[in-house]
């Protein structure tokens, strides 16, 4: 029999969804007095003007559940789930959510007046630690082994840094039509499953909320988008994900219960991991905006935006679901999980040269020939082979004619060809 729980979370995910959809317009109208638009412009995918509040709807949307959680509770009787987990009795609800308020609010002032980013990033240090003083943190760790460590007084920096860095690994993945909310509504999905076997009814509650806000507006951001949600939405999305992952494992000591959130996010964890190294590696500024993300490297391969959004929707369902195993698994069967995890996001790496630095331009010559070998197009060598066909019967000096001209045209085939569509949203 399905819990009350479970009905309960599903119609705040329904109320969630809902009122954001309703909300989409008003945010749109938002973004055009504000001027809140994003331009058509060689790092952006969008080839007309698109408005980029949609963050505004989200946040409407989760508000709107939670209003009914609280009708719910004081109306209807339903059973409260704030303060009921023995471990999180001294968490303030309240400052959690004026928490999530600060985040919102840096992200839609960034969205109108593009903040500094330095003032950005102390928005996003306070909305952190207003998160870490309400009560919400990481204490210590359990490793393998019965190895416990206490972190002490480094819990608060250590929240902080955890709640800042959720928030900006969905900022940085928000660079096609529904790749975000798409993601952060997986994620969200595998915390509130965990969150309801374990009985922590208020993370699940919440994920709800955030999941339905995602759904609703995917109806307006899915390819092609008529809206994008922003740094408002992005922000607020990443930056509650961290929250609720936190809220689910109740401040548990075992390190296996915080894969299933870190792997969740697994795809935007990696492809800022691998942001990073790759711009080591290339001797450029580690904040420099390049074009080897994740999607761009799709997007170059060859595949269109939704098949791109698809295969990367459907990664992140694969580590969801595998960290739900590596919890509530044992022994050999754990590791086999782990493993299967690393090896899945090691070929995925692998394949499409996530490590391999870009180009100035953020143009990959080597993957470009590998998608033009890949849709069967005369590559160079081929071409040779029929210049030499078309000089063996002549005389030397016709066939420097014929040779010319027929490289040369090859060769701007060729270059044309090779050529692949790239985006860049986002650093």
């Amino acid at each position: 029999m399905i819990s009350q729980h479970v009905i309960q979370s599903l119609i705040l995910l329904a109320v969630a969804a809902v009122v954001t959809m309703l909300c989409v317009p008003f945010a749109k109208w938002l973004a055009k007095k504000t001027d809140a638009i994003d331009y058509p412009s060689a790092r952006r995918v969008n080839a007309k003007p698109i408005p980029r509040l949609g963050g505004v709807a989200m946040f409407l949307g989760m508000v709107a559940a939670l209003l009914v959680l609280a009708f719910g509770i004081f109306v209807l009787g339903w059973e409260t789930p704030f303060g009921r987990h023995e471990l999180l009795d001294d968490v303030s609800y309240f400052w959690l959510g004026v928490s999530v308020l600060i985040i919102f609010a840096v992200g839609l002032a960034d969205d109108i007046k593009s903040l500094n980013p330095k003032v950005k990033f102390l928005g996003q240090l306070i909305a952190g630690s207003v998160a870490a003083a309400a009560g919400l943190l990481l204490t210590g760790m359990q490793f393998p082994g019965h190895v416990y460590v206490n972190f002490g007084w480094l819990s608060y920096p250590i929240t902080v840094i955890y709640l800042v860095a959720f928030a900006n690994i969905i900022n940085l993945i928000d660079g096609l039509d529904g790749l975000a909310s798409g993601i952060s509504a997986i994620s969200a999905l595998a915390i509130m499953i965990l969150s309801l076997i374990v009985g922590q009814t208020a993370s699940a509650f919440l994920c709800a909320a955030l999941i339905g806000a995602c759904l609703g507006f995917l109806r307006f951001n899915y390819h092609p988008a008529s809206i994008f949600m922003g740094d408002c939405g992005a922000l607020t999305l990443g930056f509650t994900l961290g929250v609720v992952s936190l809220l689910a494992v109740a401040k548990s000591t075992i390190i296996i219960a915080l894969l299933i959130p870190i792997l969740g996010a697994g795809i935007p964890v990696i492809d800022t991991a691998a942001a990073i190294i790759r711009r080591i590696r290339g001797h450029r500024p580690i904040d420099e905006a390049d074009k080897g993300h994740l999607h761009h490297r799709l997007l170059e391969a060859g595949y269109s935006q939704r098949t791109t959004v698809h295969i990367m929707w459907g990664w992140t369902a694969l580590l969801a679901v595998f960290g739900l195993l590596m919890v509530f698994m044992q022994g050999i069967f754990r590791w086999i999980m782990v493993v299967a995890a690393v090896a899945l996001s090691a070929f995925v790496i692998a394949r499409f040269h996530i490590l391999r630095p870009t180009a100035v331009h953020g143009y990959d010559a080597a993957l470009a020939k590998e998608a033009k070998a890949a849709a069967g197009e005369v590559e160079a060598p081929a071409a040779e082979g029929q210049v030499e066909e078309a000089v063996a019967p002549a005389v030397e000096g016709q066939a420097e004619e014929v040779v010319a001209p027929a490289v040369e045209g090859q060769a701007e085939d060729s270059t044309a060809g090779a050529e692949a569509p790239v985006s860049e949203e986002k650093a």
